[in-house]
């Protein structure tokens, strides 16, 4: 058992060092011809950031699998029957559409619900706390996507009405001022779409003070106090 998980473990990590170099080979390039903000390839906590890269890319396989298969299983025997078998019986086009909308309104709810409940916004804090972006930085959220490295990459490309669909870097770079949340068109739904035309931020970051190393970051929402973030989240 234990050789069988050692082997899984290298294995996951030459899967990530690959996905790492392919990742950067197609960004690096961009952010240096498009950026949005002038900087380093080596910025400040880039290795903060390949941390996370590594632990995001570990943890979901090896400690989640089990706990979301269970999940799932229970909202599936939540389902009443006939309307699965409704669903299953729909087009396939509206079963696709269906998904996203509830994917979408869901995501939504579940991020606003990071910044508005203190005991949550103590670890998604981290991912607001990174003062210079670039793709990377996705990382941050443990668990994520490509769209989620291509909305964080420091490009300044803009997108026209798409941007009001789906987000994009000049969508989401505006979360990390906190002024907008994640998607826009559900954004626009419920009163929180912020997407200036001719307006890009200037800086990014929080008011609140994060630890520099990656182990810091990774202690400091069990140190922090409650009623601590409580208070910077209303501040």
């Amino acid at each position: 058992m234990s050789r069988f998980l050692d082997h899984n473990l290298l294995v996951s990590v030459f899967r990530l060092c690959v996905w790492l170099i392919l990742l950067s080979v197609i960004f690096v390039p961009l952010e240096r011809l498009f950026a949005l903000h002038p900087q380093k390839i080596f910025r400040k906590a880039i290795l903060t950031d390949v941390a996370y890269f590594f632990l995001g890319g570990l943890i979901p396989g090896f400690l989640l699998g089990a706990p979301l298969a269970l999940v799932a299983w229970l909202v599936n025997q939540a389902i009443p029957g006939t309307f699965t078998s409704a669903l299953a019986a729909s087009p396939a086009w509206l079963r696709i559409v269906a998904a996203l909308v509830v994917v979408d309104i869901g995501a939504y709810w579940g991020h606003r619900w990071t910044h508005e409940i203190p005991f949550l916004w103590r670890f998604h804090a981290i991912h607001h706390g990174a003062e210079q972006l670039d793709f990377l930085v996705s990382t941050r959220i443990l668990v994520g996507a490509v769209w989620g490295f291509f909305v964080h990459a420091n490009v300044h490309w803009r997108f026209g009405p798409l941007e009001r669909l789906i987000a994009t870097p000049a969508f989401h770079h505006w979360h990390h001022t906190n002024e907008a949340a994640l998607l826009p068109w559900v954004d626009g739904l419920f009163g929180t779409l912020y997407l200036p035309k001719d307006k890009r931020p200037a800086h990014y970051g929080i008011d609140e003070s994060l630890p520099g190393s990656f182990l810091g970051q990774l202690v400091r929402p069990f140190l922090i106090s409650a009623e601590e973030t409580r208070v910077k989240t209303e501040a």
